[in-house]
């Protein structure tokens, strides 16, 4: 017989032999999905968590960002279609300061870096036409960094300057704006922008600024100071639209507020409808007084005598005639005068008054409690209603209104959404479980047919090694000389009849491995 094989692989080669087709399959199957698993969580605890480093770049930053990154040799993740940049949690701060130096990430264009490096050679004109393109890149930058703005290109038409002042054209900009997601520029901030341009380019006047949006609504039009359709009284009905729905939602928030402490958070509703006057107006009043005595003269003249009576200073009173008194028949006259001249001075009062735009005309207010968690009493209603009124500050000599009813609130829909919300974390939280447990059980799976499988392996090795001792203490003995003792035969044949009757297949794969040994 030849001589015994006590290599390993040679065991393992049998034991896989020895194996049936579906028990092969299943030890591949499993093992390949112990690796995959394996090498899922491997990957998941060795790769680094990621974190946004910029969203809603446009094409040319993000660009310039990736770039960058790869100069820098910096592994990044592409997501949203591309709008989002996703790159190392622990270093997003790092690259953000060291890209932000580079310039170009704030909507695009290139400020007044373009004369970091300068040329030989460069024209007048090519001068003006990079300062005009810096100019414009340098305003795109700061206008998208205001709230509510994601992007902004800023057009400038910069005519040449003339020599002659009747030949001189003015500056003009466009401006196009692309806002975030249900975010609305108000006037102010649409002036705010315009006068930020007007102020940062020469001889530009807020009226030859033009602002848009990408969908096309026209914030600022030429020829206005930023009205939003294009002309003054339109920007001024506009203002007062916004300061009076201001007024209402503070007065109402305040309503709110002090109702629900009182009945309950979620029990009641307030509205609140303001009528403010707008108009400014200017008085002036003059109120005269009873006259008063300012000054006063008496001049009396008298004569009496023989001759001629005098005849005073020339003039008009000096040839009016007098009545004189002639008493004697020897021509003796006698006259007298009176003059008294009373001055009186008129007072007055002068009142000189303007009324500020925004004096409330009247108030409104509308209060619903939900009765369907208690009915309130007619004394509570009036209370309630009393309670609003001094709030408020209403007047009835203003004409100022207000109602209080009692009607139980439909509240289908919010029942509805807190319901889907609550199943849509349900089934999320039943998805991450069973994920889980489909995990856990197939590497458990996995571990058992692999401790099985190795068991087996240990036990063939542990047999195929018992069944080479009999055999070749067998052979042994019957080589050598002198015939052995038969209960020692009988020994050894019981335990080679035992272990084949045991493991048949592996004594069958056993004795094709010796036979194929012979035939080399």
């Amino acid at each position: 017989m030849a001589e015994i094989n006590k290599q390993p692989g040679a065991s393992m080669f049998v034991l896989w032999n020895s194996l049936s087709t579906p028990k092969k399959i299943s030890i591949i199957v499993f093992t390949a999905a112990f690796l995959s698993a394996a090498g899922l969580f491997i990957n998941y605890f060795t790769t680094p968590k990621m974190g946004i480093l910029f969203r809603g770049l446009n094409n040319d930053s993000a660009a310039s960002v990736l770039a960058r990154l790869d100069d820098l040799s910096v592994p990044y993740t592409l997501k949203s279609g591309g709008q989002e940049i996703l790159v190392a949690q622990n270093r997003i701060d790092e690259l953000r300061i060291t890209l932000s130096s580079d310039g170009g990430l704030y909507g695009g264009g290139t400020g007044f870096e373009l004369f970091d490096k300068t040329k030989l050679g460069v024209s007048e004109a090519e001068r003006r036409l990079n300062y005009q393109r810096a100019l414009q890149g340098e305003l795109q930058r700061t206008i998208a960094q205001l709230d509510g703005i994601s992007q902004a290109r800023v057009h400038l038409v910069i005519p040449e300057p003339s020599f002659f002042i009747r030949e001189a054209s003015p500056a003009t900009a466009s401006v196009v704006l692309k806002l975030n997601p249900l975010s609305q520029l108000r006037s102010d901030q649409v002036m705010g922008i315009v006068y930020l341009i007007a102020g940062s380019v020469e001889n530009l006047t807020p009226e030859n600024i033009t602002i848009i949006d990408t969908q096309g609504r026209v914030l600022s039009r030429a020829g206005s100071e930023g009205g939003a359709a294009g002309d003054y009284n339109t920007s001024t009905t506009l203002r007062h639209l916004d300061i009076k729905k201001t007024f209402e939602k503070e007065l109402e928030f305040r309503l709110q507020g002090m109702l629900e402490r009182v009945l309950g958070g979620g029990t009641v509703s307030a509205m609140v409808t303001a009528n403010l006057d707008f108009d400014s107006q200017e008085t002036t009043e003059i109120i005269y007084g009873e006259p008063v005595l300012r000054s006063s003269s008496r001049i009396k003249e008298e004569f009496e005598g023989s001759g001629s009576l005098p005849m005073g200073e020339a003039g008009t009173e000096s040839n009016i005639p007098v009545y004189a008194n002639t008493d004697s028949l020897q021509g003796e006259s006698r006259y007298s005068r009176l003059d008294e001249i009373e001055n009186y001075e008129i007072s007055e009062t002068l009142t000189h008054s303007i009324k500020a735009p925004g004096e409330i005309k009247s108030i409104s207010a509308s209060v619903i409690y939900d009765n369907s968690r208690g009915t309130l009493t007619t004394r509570q209603m009036q209370d309630l209603e009393n309670l609003v009124a001094s709030a408020l500050g209403l007047s009835e000599q203003r004409g100022d209104r207000v109602s209080v009813a009692s009607i139980p609130f439909d509240t289908t829909f919010l029942e509805e959404t807190i319901i889907a919300m609550e199943q849509a974390a349900k089934a999320d939280k039943t998805e991450k479980y069973i994920r889980y447990g489909l995990t856990g059980a197939v590497v458990f799976a996995v571990l058992m047919i692999l401790m099985a499988f190795l068991g087996r392996v240990r036990y063939f090795l542990t047999e195929q090694t018992s069944f080479r001792t009999v055999a070749a203490t067998m052979q042994h003995s019957i080589m050598t000389e002198g015939v052995p003792q038969v209960y020692e035969q009988d020994n050894l044949a019981m335990r080679v009849k035992n272990i084949t009757q045991k493991n048949p297949e592996t004594a069958i794969s056993l004795l094709k491995v010796w036979l194929a040994e012979d035939q080399r």
